[in-house]
């Protein structure tokens, strides 16, 4: 079993094939200064009437690979408590990629993992990490785990890929 886990950021989806922060405030938006999390949270309410102006961006690229069809696949999303800075949260923008991935892909199965702590603290996210793979270890032992680093924070990143490597 192939097992696709990816972060993702504030640059995994396209809208009418701009990213939210390349969208001019007054346009695309139905209203302005919308955070992103908002912003997404309107794309996902909308879904059905906007999903042909909705594209995956980055994710595609490993997704199209005629070589590589993943049987489930893990977007690790973030949903944190610290109101300050919950305006970057990609829990909206998780369930629209879920959605993609289930109707245009076809992948059957795939699992939003929820970050509720700073995704800019590291130390919060070495133990997210370990946790989670602890738990995909003992629960798919066989697996092939490929994991995708284009998005989320650095300290996402950094975090990810110490503690794949150790484990």
């Amino acid at each position: 079993m192939k097992i696709l886990i990816t972060n993702i950021g504030n640059r995994n989806i396209k809208y009418k094939e701009k990213l939210y922060s390349d969208l001019e405030l007054k346009e695309d938006r139905v209203e302005s200064e919308l955070s992103f999390r908002d912003w997404t949270k309107q794309l996902l309410d909308r879904y059905e009437v906007e999903k042909e102006n909705i594209k995956l961006n980055i994710l595609d690229t490993v997704l199209n690979r005629p070589d590589f069809k993943p049987e489930k696949v893990f977007i690790v999303v973030s949903d944190q408590a610290d109101t300050k800075y919950k305006g970057q949260d990609t829990l909206y923008e998780g369930e629209i990629i879920q959605k993609i991935l289930l109707e245009r892909f076809k992948i059957k199965d795939v699992e939003l993992k929820y970050i509720t702590d700073e995704v800019t603290n590291e130390n919060h996210m070495m133990q997210f990490y370990q946790q989670f793979y602890l738990e995909l270890l003992q629960k798919y032992p066989d697996a092939k785990l490929i994991f995708c680093d284009a998005g989320g924070t650095g300290q996402q990143k950094t975090a990810s890929k110490l503690i794949a490597e150790f484990m």
